[in-house]
């Protein structure tokens, strides 16, 4: 696993997270929690709307 082709200026690494415990974790935009747990299949690009 490594970083991304263009990680963020202030990003300091990655990680994996259990499902179960991803209300834990600061994920931005929020709206992605709820996005992964419903287990949404991302077969095209999904619009968020405008969110945070």
């Amino acid at each position: 696993m490594a970083d991304g082709v263009a990680p963020d200026d202030m990003q300091i690494g990655i990680e994996w997270v259990d499902l179960d415990k991803l209300n834990n974790y600061n994920l931005y935009p929020k709206v992605l929690k709820k996005v992964i747990r419903e287990e949404i299949a991302f077969d095209n690009k999904v619009y968020l709307g405008d969110v945070n």
